[in-house]
């Protein structure tokens, strides 16, 4: 009699799983480090292109395009506010992130926020610091991101 009580209590529990929502939403430590260039084979309207990994869920291609630059005080230092493109290679979901950085001496540093995302990373939000070097001599860069990504 007790087994029937248990099950029962179990069976309940089942279906009150399945009844919750299914938007709970998850928050992540988001870590990418990017390496991008200026190549013949970046899309049609891009400034650099490249490879990286965003920790947990694969390696990407990206694409950087600069929305403006402008002169920083300091000697050679610019801001510059581009939009990174990063796609999965494994199954084509992209995230969107705007980018705030400040360029001096070939370092870069700034902000990034989550704008917009497909597939698994549709709703996603978020943002975190950049940090990186720009190679002297050819539209290059090595950079890390590191923040949070909130999926639904």
């Amino acid at each position: 009699m007790k087994r029937l009580g248990h099950l029962a209590i179990l069976a309940t529990l089942g279906a009150i799983a399945v009844a919750l929502p299914a938007s709970a939403e998850s928050t992540q430590v988001f870590k990418a480090p990017f390496h991008d260039s200026s190549s013949p084979a970046c899309p049609p309207g891009t400034d650099t292109c490249g490879k990286g990994v965003v920790n947990g869920f694969g390696t990407v291609t990206t694409s950087l395009t600069f929305t403006s630059f402008a002169p920083e005080p300091g000697e050679n230092c610019v801001t510059a506010t581009p939009d990174r493109i990063a796609t999965l290679d494994s199954d084509g979901s992209a995230l969107l992130l705007a980018l705030a950085e400040t360029i001096c001496d070939q370092k870069t540093s700034g902000t990034f926020t989550i704008v917009a995302g497909t597939s698994v990373f549709d709703q996603a939000s978020g943002g975190g610091t950049i940090s990186g070097v720009a190679i002297p001599g050819a539209p290059s860069d090595t950079v890390h991101f590191r923040g949070t990504i909130t999926r639904p």
